[in-house]
This record gives C-alpha cells, structure tokens and sequence, in this order.
C-alpha cells in the first residue's frame, strides 16, 4: 500500500512538475514560450530551444547557446559557442577561445585559452595551443600533445599529424600508427588512403597497418581489385594487397 501511495505521490509531483513548465511556440521562425494561462513568458527570438529539464532549458541564437529559467531569464547568457547539459553543477562550455566548465551562476570553475578550439568528436576536439596542435579531452586533458605543426581528422579514429614536412597517423587514444616519416598521406578514399615517403607510394588501410608496401613509382586508381603500377620503371598489374598480377 505505502509503495502504491508513493508512486501516485511521485507522479502527481511530477505531473505538476511539467504542467508549471511554459510551453513552446513558433513565431516567424522563431522560438518562445507561453505559460499556463497563455502569458508570453519568452519572446519568440530563440532559433531553437531544447525540451525543459529540471526548470532550466538550452537556447540558442546567432549560433550561440545559453540556459532560460522558466520565467524566461537568461540563468546561462546565450553568448557560448558550446555549452553541454549539466551533470550536477558543472557543464562543459566554449566561449571563443576558452573552453572549461562553468557553474550554475555562469562562472568559470576550470578553463583554459587556447588559440582555437575544433569541435568536438566522440569526445575528442583538435586544438591549437601557442602556435601547435594538440587532441584534447572533455576533462582538458591532452591526449595528444601540442606540438604538432598539423593536425587533422581522417575520420575511422584516426588523425593525420605533422612536424615539418613530415606526417604521420595517430589513433584517437594517442598511439602513434605511422611514425613521421611520410612525405604525403591522404584522405581516405573507401578504405584506403594513399601515403607516399620521397618518390615511392604505397597505401594505408583504415586499420591503420599499411596494405600496400610504400615501393611503387607510381599506382593507377583500382578497378575491379586491379590497378596499373610502375616498380622500378616496370609497368606491372598489382591486387588490392599489392601483389603483382603475373
């Protein structure tokens, strides 16, 4: 009985929870709120707004986001670049070149500045730091330093890097693949990228084990598994694994 009494308790509270919150509209485009008797309680001037959570709600404009109350204040300025749902009382935020958590009063709590910050993917975001660049972590940590000349996402985990003129490949937890020995590594085209070391190419696969020995001269696009090489100045026909086609 007292387990039936607090699950209605529950939902009662959190059915009124809900009813207190201002509900939604769109006017020329644009994004407000009404409360329960209709009152406008936020100007439609939000490009969007995400759903209420705990009396607070994401809002953006102009490309940046901030956090509304449901009396329609801005608790959060719209004025970040990036700004996370909380998790206690601390969210992930980027302003510019700053990027940290804040509080709930808008406060920065851990920041640091950067020259640029990328966005981030799978929890990863490649940033610039007095010139070079580095991987960083949502804990602002660096997975990978910053002391790269170039830095790029090659997508599948991987990152092309440089010092130099020299590139190598990186995995997302900062293992080193391809030691900065290359010439020239490419985009990947399927499965494959293209990477080259002085005048012989070869190719990479996106396991990030080489498929193709760096030797050729030269090789063609494939066609049904075959491609056209030159090795040591002799045209031969190579497999996707190139092996030469006899």
């Amino acid at each position: 009985m007292n387990k039936i009494y607090s699950f209605l308790l529950l939902w009662l509270l959190t059915g009124q929870l809900h009813a207190q919150n201002p509900a939604f509209f769109t006017e020329n485009g644009y994004k407000g709120a009404r409360d329960a008797k209709g009152k406008v309680v936020i100007p439609a001037v939000y490009d969007e707004i995400d759903e209420w959570e705990n009396g607070w709600a994401r809002a953006y404009r102009d490309d940046k986001v901030g956090y509304l109350d449901t009396r329609g204040r801005e608790v959060i300025p719209v004025r970040y670049d990036y700004l996370d749902r909380f998790e206690g009382d601390n969210a992930l935020a980027i302003a510019v070149n700053t990027i940290g958590y804040i509080d709930r009063r808008g406060q920065w709590e851990k920041k640091m500045v950067l020259d640029s910050i990328g966005p981030f993917h799978n929890g990863l975001a490649i940033c610039r730091k007095k010139g070079k660049y580095g991987l960083l972590n949502q804990e602002l940590q660096w997975v990978i330093k910053a002391d790269l000349t170039h830095m790029s996402d090659m997508g599948k985990g991987l990152y092309r890097i440089a010092k130099g003129n020299k590139y190598g490949i990186a995995e997302e937890n900062g293992k080193i693949l391809l030691k900065l020995d290359f010439d020239e590594i490419s985009d990947f085209d399927g499965s494959l990228a293209r990477i080259r070391k002085a005048d012989k190419v070869g190719y990479l696969h996106e396991s990030g084990k080489i498929q193709i020995a760096v030797k050729f001269n030269s090789i063609s696009a494939f066609k049904d598994g075959e491609a056209t090489a030159v090795l040591n100045g002799k045209t031969v026909s190579i497999d996707i694994d190139g092996e030469v086609i006899e």
